[in-house]
């Protein structure tokens, strides 16, 4: 599925086996309280994580059920606009601009 999280999330091949590895430890950090890995991603970018990986499964399911390319099409999209633009968005809004002024 690694094609799928690179398409829906708009990764890049050089960037992926990152990405990958990063949810790897962060799930043992989670799953087995493996402390190496505590902090790998702010709950924030586990928060939409977890929205991209439920697209790749939902599109994986698509695909075996052999949806039309315009459905697959759409779901990439909506992919994309949540895990990529939603998540910029929110990075904007949660941010604090006046945090940064230097008096």
């Amino acid at each position: 599925f690694s094609n799928d999280f690179m398409v829906i999330g708009k990764i890049e091949s050089k960037e992926f086996n990152d990405f990958a590895q990063k949810i790897v430890r962060s799930r043992d950090y989670h799953i087995h309280s493996n402390l190496r890995n505590k902090d790998i991603f702010s709950e924030f970018e586990l928060l939409y994580i977890s929205f991209l990986i439920d697209f790749v499964v939902g599109y994986g399911l698509l695909v075996s059920l052999g949806v039309s390319d315009i459905v697959k099409k759409k779901i990439i999209s909506q992919g994309q606009s949540v895990y990529v633009n939603m998540k910029n968005t929110n990075l904007i809004l949660s941010s604090n601009p006046l945090a940064n002024e230097q008096e």
